[in-house]
């Protein structure tokens, strides 16, 4: 059971759902308009800044919602913000991964090659050495026949 201070009435543990229709503000009851529901339903409704400022302007309770939708909005387009710079960096870091793996695979290439040329020079002089082994053996170059 819950009680409410302001008011000596109990109220049941199972919860109850009341639902504002926002879009049919012209069907308020007049009860609805002696609370002033469709006064809050305009508040909700609003889309522009200039909407919200007007009906704050005739209730100083609304000027506080205002300031609070401004500054739940500021903090909404910090985080946009945020996010946007996150995903920026994530690419970034990507397309520094990206680098750091071809370069270093360029320099494997890079290695390869040294090795490879190496191996030519030594063969080629090894090539050349028999030769002229072969030619002061007084035998024909094979090749050249």
């Amino acid at each position: 059971m819950y009680r409410v201070y302001r008011k000596p009435k109990i109220y049941s543990d199972r919860p109850r759902i009341s639902v504002l229709e926002l879009n049919h503000t012209e069907l308020a009851t007049e009860e609805d308009r002696t609370y002033r529901i469709d006064y809050r339903a305009r508040l909700f409704k609003a889309t522009t800044w200039k909407e919200l400022n007007a009906l704050a302007e005739h209730n100083p309770i609304f000027t506080e919602a205002a300031r609070t939708a401004v500054i739940l909005s500021e903090d909404e387009k910090i985080r946009l913000q945020c996010e946007a710079r996150e995903d920026y960096y994530r690419r970034v870091g990507w397309k520094d991964k990206l680098i750091e793996q071809l370069t270093a695979e360029k320099q494997q290439w890079s290695s390869e090659k040294q090795q490879l040329t190496s191996e030519n020079r030594q063969l080629t002089s090894e090539i050349q050495h028999l030769r002229q082994l072969l030619q002061a053996a007084g035998i024909s170059d094979l090749q050249n026949d």
